[in-house]
């Protein structure tokens, strides 16, 4: 499967819950302009981050592996880490600072 932010976006909707609603607060929070493209692999994201909390959760849209109480940089609040590696990129995103 192609890469592409709707379906990275609906992946991690059916990843955290699965319904419509899930997908429109992603939307609507604007959080779509927050994916990140990225040359890592999933491999290059474990062996960087360790092993991840929820590691390649199958979805229809794609497969999310999911760290949790990442932080950025100290003193930032931590949040979740999610990466879905496609067949042509990676995508990211992290609900954190």
């Amino acid at each position: 499967m192609k890469a592409s932010n709707e379906n990275f976006i609906n992946a991690l909707a059916i990843f955290n819950g699965g319904s419509t609603e899930e997908v429109n607060q992603i939307v609507d929070n604007d959080m779509v302009n927050e994916i990140v493209e990225t040359q890592e692999t999933l491999e290059d994201f474990v062996s960087a981050r360790g092993k991840p909390f929820y590691y390649n959760n199958e979805t229809e849209f794609g497969n999310v592996t999911q760290w949790e109480n990442v932080q950025r940089e100290k003193g930032l609040r931590k949040g979740s880490l999610y990466v879905a590696e496609y067949e042509d990129k990676t995508l990211s995103f992290f609900d954190g600072e």
